[in-house]
C-alpha cells in the first residue's frame, strides 16, 4: 500500500500519532512518504520515509502565503508521481480541505483520502463560524474518518451535524510499548538527579505540553507550590514550550517556586524526563485523549489529571491514576499528596499503568486497526470501480 501522510509539525499529540504511524507502516513493508512543512521535533523518519517539504511562497500583498493550496498542491504531485493510494491527513483543518482539492485535481483515479481529527480541530478552531461548512464539507467528502477517542467521535458528530450512517473510526493513540520500559528506582533516582538536579529523597512532578492556554500550565504551578507549601519535598519538571510558557515561569516566580522547577523547551527526547519522574500532571480544560498522560503511564508513572474529554478513557481512577474536576487546585493537590505519601500505592499504580498501556495501547494493535480502515476504503473504491 502507498500513503501520504501529512501533519503540522509542531509539538504535539496530532504530528507524534502521525509521524510513528508513518514508521510503523514503514516497518511493516507499506510504501510511506510524509508531507509536511518540517518534521515534526519529536521524530526522526527514518531514511525509507520519504520527506517531502511544502513550501509556501509569501506574497507581501496578502501576508503569509497560501498553506491550504500549497498543501494540496504538494499531495497531488507526490500521488501522481509515486500512485499513492491513501492521503491520510492528521488535524482536519486545514488538511481535509487540501486533501479534497488534491484528490478533485487528480479525478476518479487518484488516492482515497482518510481525515483523523485529534481535537481542538473539532472543538475549538473547528467551531468557528468562518470555517464550519467549508471544514463539514471535506470531513464529510472523505472516504474515511477518524479520531482517538469516543468522546471526540460523539463531539465531532454534534459539531458538523454529521448524518447517522457516517462512520467514525475511533482508533486509540499508541506508544511503543517496548521502548517505553518503566525504570527501576537507582535509575529513575539518577535520571532525576541529572535531568531535574533532585536531590536525594526528592520528589520528581512533571508536566509535558505545547504550553498552549487549554493546557493550563499555570495550573501545574498552582498545585506544585501548594505541594511544597504544606512540606512537601519536590522538585517539579516543566517540559516545552509555547504561548503559556513565560505566564507559568512568571507564575513560578510569583509564588517563590521557580528555583525549585527546571524549564526543558521544546525536546527532542520526552521519554528521558518521564524517567526522571514519580508523578505526571495533567491540567488540561480540554482532552480528546490525553497522549502525554499515556506516555507517562505506559513508562510507569501514575497520572493525575483532570476529569475532561477523552482522558478517562486514558486514565483509570484510583488504578493507573487520580481524576479531578477542572480547576480544582485544592483537589488535584490532595491527590498528589495522596501518591507522593504513599510509597506502595505509588508503585501499585504505576506497575497496574504500564500493565494498562500495554494490554490496551500498544503500537501494534492500532497499527493494524488503520490497516484494516486503509483496506476498508480501497476495497470500497474497488467495489464503486467495478460497478461502473
Amino acid at each position: 500500500m502507498r500513503i501520504a501522510m501529512t501533519s503540522y509539525p509542531s509539538f504535539g499529540g496530532s504530528a507524534s500519532v502521525a509521524a510513528s504511524l508513518a514508521e510503523a507502516l514503514d516497518a511493516r513493508g507499506h510504501r510511506v512518504r510524509f508531507v509536511a512543512t518540517e518534521v515534526p521535533p519529536t521524530h526522526r523518519l527514518p531514511s525509507s520515509v520519504p520527506f517531502d517539504r511544502v513550501d509556501v511562497p509569501g506574497y507581501s500583498l496578502f501576508g503569509d502565503g497560501f498553506y491550504t493550496v500549497a498543501l494540496a498542491d504538494k499531495l497531488a504531485d507526490v500521488a501522481r508521481a509515486d500512485g499513492i493510494d491513501i492521503i491520510h491527513v492528521h488535524y482536519a483543518l486545514p488538511h481535509a480541505v487540501s486533501a479534497y482539492l488534491a484528490k478533485q485535481m487528480l479525478g476518479p483515479a487518484g488516492p482515497s483520502v482518510v481525515v483523523t481529527m485529534h481535537g481542538t480541530d473539532v472543538t475549538r478552531i473547528g467551531a468557528e463560524p468562518a470555517y464550519r461548512d467549508a471544514l463539514r464539507f471535506a470531513v464529510l467528502a472523505a472516504d474515511a474518518r477518524s479520531v482517538p477517542s469516543h468522546y471526540l467521535a460523539g463531539a465531532a458528530r454534534r459539531r458538523f451535524d454529521l448524518p447517522r450512517e457516517v462512520d467514525i473510526d475511533v482508533i486509540a493513540n499508541f506508544v511503543d510499548c517496548e521502548a517505553l520500559q518503566p525504570k527501576d528506582d537507582a535509575e529513575r533516582a539518577r535520571s532525576a538527579r541529572e535531568l531535574a538536579g533532585a536531590a536525594r529523597g526528592q520528589r520528581v512532578l512533571c508536566h509535558v505540553s505545547n504550553f498552549r492556554r487549554v493546557k493550563r500550565a499555570p495550573d501545574v504551578v498552582r498545585v506544585f507550590a501548594a505541594v511544597r507549601q504544606r512540606g512537601r519535598d519536590a522538585r517539579l519538571l516543566m517540559v516545552g514550550d509555547g504561548p503559556e510558557h513565560d505566564a507559568a515561569r512568571t507564575l513560578a516566580r510569583e509564588l517563590g517556586v521557580d528555583e525549585h522547577v527546571t524549564w526543558t523547551g521544546s525536546v527532542g527526547d520526552v521519554q528521558r524526563y518521564l524517567y526522571a519522574s514519580d508523578l505526571f500532571l495533567l491540567t488540561s480544560e480540554e482532552e480528546s485523549f490525553g497522549l502525554a498522560a499515556l506516555e507517562a503511564l505506559a513508562s510507569g508513572v501514575p497520572v493525575v489529571a483532570t476529569d475532561v474529554g477523552g482522558v478517562s478513557e486514558v486514565v483509570a481512577h484510583d488504578k493507573t491514576g487520580l481524576l479531578v474536576p477542572l480547576g480544582d487546585i485544592e483537589a488535584m493537590t490532595r491527590a498528589v499528596e495522596r501518591l507522593l505519601g504513599d510509597d506502595a500505592k505509588r508503585a501499585n499504580f504505576a506497575a497496574a499503568a504500564h500493565r494498562d498501556a500495554e494490554r490496551r495501547f500498544c503500537l501494534p494493535l492500532r497499527v493494524a486497526e488503520y490497516e484494516a480502515m486503509y483496506e476498508r476504503v480501497l476495497a470500497g473504491k474497488r467495489h464503486r470501480a467495478h460497478a461502473l
